[in-house]
Order: structure tokens, then C-alpha cells, then sequence
């Protein structure tokens, strides 16, 4: 007999215990932060996907990011293609990503810029 009174007595202490409220439902509806890159007048969602491209490749927090036409003639055709500014290190200049995205593509191509961008 003692097992089921040992049964009854742990359905009835966890019949006591206070319930773990439920998870808040704002913390998962809140909208993302906001981003703090200039991104002009690209949209957030695409801008915070270049970023995130740039920083995942360089290890940088971004400044900028500016949409440039994409070049149409020879190599791989690219959809899209953005320049993304980096945070400077100290004592030096701000490090320049470009972001493409080639056709057929979904993922983000980065690359760190040596020098400015060819005027």
C-alpha cells in the first residue's frame, strides 16, 4: 500500500504548487529592434539582412549601407548590390563591404573593398 499512498501524495503536492505563469505573448509579438544603420531609403528588412551579411563576414558593426545599380555587362549577372560602411578601428579608416546578390540566388555574396569606391 505504501507506493500508491506515495503515488497520491506526490499528485496531490503537484496539485499544490503554483503554475508556471505562461510565457508572455508581447515578448514574442514585439516588433525587432530598431536598426541603428542609416539605411536611407532601402527598406529595414532587406537593409538588416545586408548588414547582417557584412558583419557576419567582417566581425564589424555596420554605419551604412547604400544600394548601387547592379553592373550589367560580363561576369555572373547580379540581382542586387550594396555597399556597406564599417565601424573604423582605431587610427584608421571606416572598412568598406560590398554585398551582392547574384541571380538564382538567395544568399548574400560580401567582400571587403581595398580602397573607396571607383567614382
Amino acid at each position: 500500500m505504501r507506493p500508491v499512498r506515495a503515488v497520491g501524495l506526490l499528485l496531490a503536492l503537484s496539485a499544490c504548487a503554483p503554475a508556471t505563469p505562461p510565457p508572455s505573448s508581447s515578448a514574442a509579438s514585439a516588433p525587432p529592434d530598431p536598426l541603428a544603420v542609416d539605411c536611407g531609403t532601402i527598406q529595414e528588412a532587406l537593409c538588416r539582412s545586408v548588414v547582417e551579411a557584412a558583419e557576419r563576414m567582417t566581425g564589424t558593426a555596420a554605419l551604412a549601407v547604400v544600394s548601387l545599380p547592379a553592373p550589367s555587362a560580363g561576369g555572373m549577372p547580379i540581382e542586387e548590390m550594396y555597399v556597406v560602411t564599417l565601424e573604423p578601428e582605431v587610427g584608421s579608416a571606416p572598412a568598406i563591404v560590398e554585398v551582392v546578390r547574384f541571380a538564382g540566388s538567395d544568399n548574400w555574396s560580401a567582400r571587403r573593398l581595398e580602397s573607396g569606391i571607383a567614382d
